[in-house]
């Protein structure tokens, strides 16, 4: 039976989360109440509610007089309690949210001096403002809206320029949002190849009719990381994210991150940048992911650092630099994850004898790490020589491949069956020179420079 929606929303609240849906709970049911009863059997049960069938021992053990559909009843008005909480929640998290209403709010009720009182507090606050936002134009432009589209007085005063700072941060805001939507055009066809050249051309003309903005100028040097291989507009990028212009917590900043870290690796293989620049652009990405707020910094991002980064530095620049973000980490499993990382500098330095050993016992807390695991463990076993082993490996593999496809990512998956089919192959090889490995046949390749490598030394 599949959990409802009310156990799915509370396996994604953090501790203080858990914390303060309880208060607001207490104020909403009363204690002795059904409902409020239900939610303290689940809370105490937080860490078992990825189990299937967590709500039917919690109805056996705590309601087992109720029919199935009175114990529904429950669990869905506790979930339009946890809607209501989690809209006003994240309303209270928007850095303007709360003043914007007010102003709206005091606007519509006549209390016009309150609603200027706000605006100019706000006003003076976003311009305060110790980093370059995005937010900050959009917020401009509604308290100015709010102003002047309601019956307050203060537009007809004599040398208002309300209007015009309507219009302005209008104008300012909207070419901020299509530079964001331009970067995102440009970031889809890098990545899935996927080109739209109208919008592309239509966001090109509104920017070009629009005001620049200290924000806007970071936008287009950010497109221009993801364009060119621009040393100056990297650099700025690079100042930007060093000098923390912009909020480290902020999306923009994480996005920019991404920017920066992907141009970086592509400049370190033109050989224009030194290879240790790839550290500075993991510890932007990661600074990032950790202050983010909607964000976890998941062990696959260390891999995927720490696989990058072995292919260009020394064994102990790595590991200086897994011990140093090991313990940021989201995981219950730190150890397989410290001991998995090791197996994979391992791997990208030829120390194939290390893995098997590193391989051992490991547990994650994504069933896709294992999956990676055994694929590193095969090629180290096929890399020592072991042929019968990696054999063994290969079969057990598939049908452990096939369980879990599911957790596994949709252009991953044949990436990783073409990995599997061309070892075999390769195995075969060694004993019959009629068989020809032709990569042109195969959609993608998971390690495929490994790949490359081996069938070159056949």
């Amino acid at each position: 039976m599949a959990n409802s929606k009310l156990v799915l929303s509370l396996r994604t609240l953090s501790p203080e989360e858990w914390v303060l849906y309880n208060r607001y709970l207490k104020v909403q049911t009363r204690r002795e109440s059904e409902s409020y009863k239900c939610f303290k059997a689940i809370s105490n049960q937080r860490e078992k509610l990825h189990s299937l069938d967590i709500e039917d021992r919690i109805k056996q053990k705590h309601f087992p007089k109720l029919t199935p559909k009175a114990f529904s009843n429950i669990l869905s008005r506790l979930f339009g309690h946890f809607e209501t909480w989690l809209s006003e929640y994240e309303f209270t998290k928007d850095k303007y949210a709360i003043e914007l209403q007010l102003i709206k709010a005091y606007n519509d009720k006549g209390l016009f001096k309150l609603a200027n009182q706000q605006a100019k507090k706000l006003e003076k606050r976003i311009r305060a403002e110790q980093y370059l936002d995005i937010d900050q134009n959009k917020a401009l432009a509604q308290l100015y809206h709010s102003q002047y589209y309601s019956s307050n007085p203060i537009k007809k005063e004599k040398n208002s320029n309300l209007f015009d700072n309507c219009l302005l941060y209008f104008r300012k805001t909207t070419k901020e949002n299509a530079l964001g939507y331009l970067n995102e055009l440009t970031n889809r066809w890098q990545i899935k190849r996927t080109k739209n050249e109208k919008l592309e051309k239509e966001l090109l003309q509104i920017i070009k009719l629009l005001p620049d903005t200290p924000f806007s100028a970071i936008l287009k040097d950010g497109n221009k990381l993801l364009k060119d291989t621009d040393l100056e507009a990297y650099k700025r990028i690079e100042a930007i994210l060093n000098d923390k212009i912009i909020d480290p917590a902020s999306d923009w900043y994480l996005i920019l991150s991404i920017y920066y870290r992907r141009q970086t690796l592509h400049l370190i293989r033109l050989e224009s940048i030194p290879a240790e620049a790839v550290v500075e652009a993991y510890e932007f990405a990661f600074l990032a992911s950790e202050k983010n707020r909607h964000q976890k910094f998941l062990p696959m991002q260390l891999f995927d650092a720490i696989d990058s980064m072995a292919i260009f530095l020394s064994y102990e620049k790595v590991e200086n630099f897994l011990n140093r973000w090991l313990s940021a980490v989201h995981t219950d499993y730190r150890s397989s994850v410290l001991a998995y990382s090791k197996a994979l500098i391992a791997f990208r330095q030829d120390e194939f004898d290390k893995v098997p050993q590193l391989l051992n016992g490991l547990n994650f807390d994504n069933p896709s790490y294992k999956i990676q695991s055994n694929i590193l463990l095969i090629i180290a076993q096929f890399e020592l020589g072991e042929e019968s082993l990696t054999h063994s490996l290969l079969e057990n593999f598939r049908k452990r491949l096939k369980r879990n496809r599911v957790h596994i990512s949709a252009p991953n998956y044949p990436r990783i069956e073409n990995l599997i089919s061309i070892i075999a192959l390769m195995l075969k090889a060694k004993y019959d020179k009629s068989i020809e490995i032709d990569l042109s046949k195969y959609n993608g390749i998971y390690y495929r420079s490994w790949v490359m490598k081996k069938l070159k030394e056949q």
